[in-house]
């Protein structure tokens, strides 16, 4: 008898902890296309948006260090790559087009994403 206790107490924190995941915002990396890096949103209540960060790639040879807050991701890059900056931030709208920020991080982007 305890066993079969022990066993559905188990299963209700499981079920709680995998329903509790699913009530987040939840931001979803798609990758690079040239100079964009697109994110897909899922959003607390079911919905999908779209975020899209907009980069300047320097064909400098003389490069500046790249400093971790230029990156369109975290973790950087090699010394050799070229430096990235940040230009704006785009969301898709529900008319089909974009509202762009320079002043957006990715999870306010993706609040704003959500609440259109």
């Amino acid at each position: 008898m305890n066993l079969i206790k022990i066993i559905a107490i188990i299963l209700c924190i499981f079920i709680s902890i995998n329903t509790g995941a699913e009530n987040k915002l939840q931001i979803h990396d798609r990758g690079m296309d040239g100079n964009q890096r697109g994110y897909l949103v899922t959003c607390k209540n079911g919905e999908i948006g779209s975020i899209i960060n907009h980069f300047q790639i320097s064909e400098s040879s003389k490069a500046n260090p790249k400093r971790r807050d230029d990156m369109p991701f975290p973790g950087g890059g090699d010394s050799n790559s070229k430096p990235i900056k940040l230009i704006k931030t785009c969301i898709a709208t529900k008319d089909g087009g974009q509202k762009c920020q320079r002043s957006w991080d990715l999870r306010s982007a993706a609040i704003a994403s959500c609440s259109q």
